[in-house]
């Protein structure tokens, strides 16, 4: 701005302009970063799906080169060594730990076998971060989000159904084990 003073010219911004236009930018900023979280947490649950996705079709290969989806395991933290298709195959191993890079190593594993000889059914569910729930991928071709009771929850529930006498579990189940099915139920 131009103002006169006598004879002199002096040019330059009032401190009250600066200032607007200082808090101006940070509102601006502020909805930038808040959209830039929202992107990043929308890209990561896209990468467990894509990975869970992606170790599914996998899973048929190994369906067929083994006649059987491996060792039999209830539902806990996917294996990170032994012989169980989730770690015995390279191509799910590295499916499963892109998930758990998007979703800092919660990813669930199951298998399970009504008939005996190896696990017949098997699940792999992951935490979303964008929404309460899991992905979830299974033998039976499911590829689907699922709500969970989680250990929060467990307590509400607890006191609102009989049934719950046991405690909370370790984490979400999706069965496996001998004489129990693994799904996305």
């Amino acid at each position: 701005m131009k103002n006169k003073q006598g004879d002199k010219q002096t040019l330059g911004f009032t401190l009250s302009e600066l200032l607007v236009v200082i808090a101006i930018i940070g509102v601006l900023s502020a909805i930038v970063l808040a959209s830039l979280s929202a992107s990043r947490t929308k890209s990561a649950d896209a990468s467990v799906m894509s990975s869970l996705n992606q170790a599914r079709l996998q899973s048929t290969s190994y369906y067929v080169d083994n006649n059987n989806y491996g060792v039999v395991m209830a539902t806990a933290k996917c294996p990170t060594s032994g012989t169980s298709m989730f770690y015995a195959d390279t191509k799910i191993r590295s499916y499963i730990q892109e998930a758990n890079v998007a979703n800092g190593n919660n990813t669930y594993c199951a298998a399970g076998s009504v008939s005996g000889s190896g696990a017949n059914t098997w699940v792999i569910a992951s935490p979303l971060k964008g929404s309460s729930g899991y992905w979830c991928v299974d033998g039976q071709g499911a590829s689907k989000k699922v709500g969970i009771i989680e250990k929060n929850d467990w307590k509400d529930l607890f006191f609102k159904t009989a049934f719950a006498t046991a405690g909370p579990p370790p984490g979400p189940n999706f069965g496996g084990g001998d004489g129990s099915p693994a799904g996305c139920n």
